[in-house]
């Protein structure tokens, strides 16, 4: 059996579908390049030193730090229609149709992201792949059953 796992944010969904947020929100669009950055970083720091932050606080306090040296004040409402977002973002363009080929050449997929669970199917869902992917894995969820033969 072959089993094909993806990453979800920015490798299957397109954080481009933000850009109008942080326009509004920035006046810069490219400000979410910073903030995902941020997020990263902020993200390995935690699992390097070992503090369990949930990905969705870890973005939220990334999105806080970027206002701060923009010298932006980040209402909690703009923070959390940003942080929302995360969870209606669309595909790449590519991205349907090349599942659809692993799909059809027997390989069994897997999306597997830093989110939590709740979050990690809303995005399959709200972008539309849920039919491509045998399972939907959040590292936040701890062990996961096995891919079983079809």
């Amino acid at each position: 059996m072959r089993i094909c796992v993806f990453d979800v944010n920015e490798t299957l969904l397109d954080l481009g579908a933000l850009d109008p947020q942080f326009e509004r929100v920035f006046g810069d669009a490219s400000t979410r390049q910073a903030w995902f950055g941020q997020f990263l970083t902020s993200w390995l720091t935690a699992m390097v030193t070992g503090v369990y932050q949930e990905f969705g606080t870890i973005g939220g306090t990334a999105l806080e730090m970027v206002a701060e040296r923009q010298g932006v004040k980040l209402s909690d409402e703009d923070k959390g229609q940003i942080l929302s977002g995360m969870q209606e973002l669309p595909p790449h363009p590519e991205v349907e149709e090349n599942l659809a080929r692993l799909r059809d050449a027997g390989i069994r997929l897997a999306a597997l992201t830093n989110s939590t669970q709740q979050v990690a199917d809303a995005q399959i869902d709200n972008s539309g792949l849920r039919e491509y992917f045998d399972q939907v894995l959040s590292a936040d969820a701890g062990p996961q059953p096995a891919l079983r033969a079809p």
